[in-house]
């Protein structure tokens, strides 16, 4: 087993035991529920410390930000999720299972405050850095582009189960497991595009760029998933939200361009250090 696989394996563990035994604490000892973000940092922090001790560079640690960007690949990672967002919001309604709330329409803050973009931006940059920064190229070295989206994307949705059930459970979102099971399709469904910024760019900048995005607007417009608010299209969140049964339909649309995508692209090296 080469040393790409053995450090995916090894990430792979390390997240999954250390982010699932995070969230079983904090979400069973409640007063700590204020720590819930700090999970979400977890696969950055792992694969620094993977960084750091397999180059022990400081070229090696920073080498999944160092890709030359286009114009055309930062664009897409904003633009598309904010066309998606707003393409299903027009959708929800057309289709009479969203309405528009006025009021929230009138009101809501269309650019995040500096705090809440500064915090938002750490996280997700964190969180990014793990998952397309290290564990996607670590696999794609040894099987493929689309192999590793699909299996990053698995991996990456299983993450999230601890989280979702928790929050359902206290918020009282529907049915738990039902919501469990899509959050976790949904995931996967939106690995796809995150996995096409990254090969596309050799950077996570691009897809860090979409998951800020996709953090702050998606809520804003649909709704929350997680703690049951909603956005400017008031409707049943289960349904009608980015991911939810709505944004699995209308992202598994896209789903073949993107694997017809990461089959003809070439990939780059994982790291030139």
């Amino acid at each position: 087993m080469d040393s790409s696989k053995r450090y995916a394996i090894v990430f792979i563990v390390l997240v999954m035991g250390i982010t699932w035994a995070f969230n079983l604490y904090i979400f069973k000892h409640q007063t700590h529920l204020s720590m819930y973000t700090l999970s979400m940092i977890i696969p950055g922090i792992v694969a620094l410390f993977l960084n750091a001790f397999r180059y022990r560079s400081f070229k090696g640690i920073t080498a999944p930000f160092s890709r030359r960007l286009s114009i055309k690949i930062l664009g897409f990672s904003v633009g598309y999720p904010v066309i998606f967002i707003t393409l299903l919001a027009a959708l929800d309604v057309v289709c009479f299972i969203g309405t528009i709330d006025h009021h929230r329409l009138e009101t809501m803050q269309w650019l995040p405050p500096l705090s809440v973009a500064m915090t938002g931006f750490l996280v997700v940059c964190a969180e990014e850095y793990g998952w397309r920064g290290f564990l996607l190229p670590n696999i794609a070295s040894g099987f493929g582009e689309l192999f590793a989206t699909v299996a990053v994307g698995i991996v990456w949705a299983v993450w999230h189960i601890p989280a979702v059930l928790f929050l359902a459970k206290l918020t009282q979102v529907g049915n738990v497991y039902t919501l469990v099971g899509v959050q976790v399709v949904a995931m996967f469904v939106f690995s796809l595009p995150f996995a096409y910024c990254y090969f596309k760019s050799g950077s996570i900048i691009p897809p860090i760029l979409f998951h800020f995005v996709w953090n702050y607007y998606n809520p804003l417009v649909l709704g929350s998933i997680y703690n049951n608010r909603h956005g400017i299209i008031d409707g049943e969140i289960l349904y009608i939200n980015g991911e939810g049964v709505a944004g699995i339909l209308l992202g598994s649309l896209f789903l073949l361009w993107f694997i017809r995508r990461l089959q003809n692209h070439n990939l780059r090296p994982v790291y030139s250090v």
